[in-house]
């Protein structure tokens, strides 16, 4: 979105009512908002996020209560739609260590739901399903004006969240209504993802593609560069500086279906090699904030941000 407005700073300011009257509205000449739609932090919500990072109630963390401000902005904007996004973690999330297990999520879906003239339903999605080579569920609320609702037919799948939370999952993935359904995975291999980005001989400061795109998901990734893709600058594609050890212990774990023997063992947090194909499986990684969590398929080193990239489908 290179045109949108950047904003550094508290997002209650930048959403505040006065801002959606002075600075946003106007935009719109008077024409209702199709979308509204948010992220609140979710590292507040999420098991490893907040122990790492808190060591207080989640009720206590300002940003938790920051789906309070979406629902402020819903209501005064209008849109025909609104779109909800977190964690898989939210459904069963505790805002105090001796709260109900799921207490979190009834509190938000409560709340999100209850939003006059729109009609609210949750989702559980994964990336996988639609064509992104990696594990990320994700939770949904997706609320649609009445009226549309009424004029299209739309069918809205059915949410009880009274039930025990160990059944919102079997309620929530793949539930369809105001969701697209799919079937099974769709995400490609990742040698299918990466073999153009994998060659001998990289050189930092000559950073060019050196080989042709050679699947339908490389050459979508590659688009934009045309037949001239020789003289676009490859960006970010740089690898760590690996020490000989770290290399032999990357090269073992190839050898040794991803083991490491004794003597190259480290006190690093555990690594895994991903597989060049899933087979019959699922994608089993997550692009995440510690990537050097899993070793390339092929190279006896870690992931480069550009792989990292190409993985998420940026192209």
């Amino acid at each position: 979105f290179p045109e949108a407005v950047r904003f550094d700073g508290d997002i209650r300011k930048a959403v505040s009512d006065r801002a959606i009257t002075e600075d946003i509205l106007p935009l719109t000449n008077g024409e209702r908002i199709d979308l509204v739609c948010g992220g609140p932090p979710c590292q507040g919500y999420s098991g490893i996020g907040h122990r790492r990072t808190h060591h207080v109630e989640r009720r206590e963390i300002p940003s938790n209560q920051l789906f309070y401000e979406m629902i402020r902005v819903i209501k005064r904007i209008q849109p025909r739609v609104f779109l909800f996004e977190n964690v898989q973690g939210i459904l069963s999330g505790k805002w105090t260590r001796e709260g109900e297990k799921g207490e979190i999520f009834r509190d938000v879906w409560g709340a999100f739901s209850s939003i006059d003239g729109y009609v609210a339903q949750p989702t559980l999605l994964h990336a996988y399903g639609f064509g992104v080579p990696q594990n990320r569920p994700r939770l949904m609320i997706m609320g649609v004006r009445e009226e549309i609702v009424s004029e299209n037919g739309l069918t809205i799948a059915a949410f009880d969240p009274s039930v025990t939370t160990s059944s919102y999952h079997s309620q929530l993935r793949n539930n369809g209504g105001l969701f697209p359904k799919w079937d099974g995975s769709t995400a490609p291999d990742l040698v299918d993802v990466l073999s153009d980005l994998d060659f001998e001989g990289w050189i930092p400061g000559r950073p060019t593609h050196r080989k042709k795109p050679k699947t339908d998901f490389q050459r979508l990734m590659r688009a934009e560069l045309g037949d001239n893709w020789r003289r676009h600058r490859l960006t970010d594609h740089e690898f760590s500086n690996h020490t000989q050890r770290i290399v032999e212990k990357f090269e073992a774990m190839h050898k040794n279906d991803g083991k490491v023997p004794e003597h190259l063992k480290t006190k690093k947090f555990s690594q895994r090699v991903v597989p060049r194909r899933w087979g019959k499986a699922t994608p089993s990684i997550t692009a995440t904030s510690l990537p050097d969590d899993y070793v390339h398929y092929a190279r006896p080193r870690t992931f480069s941000v550009r792989e990292w990239a190409r993985i998420q489908t940026f192209p």
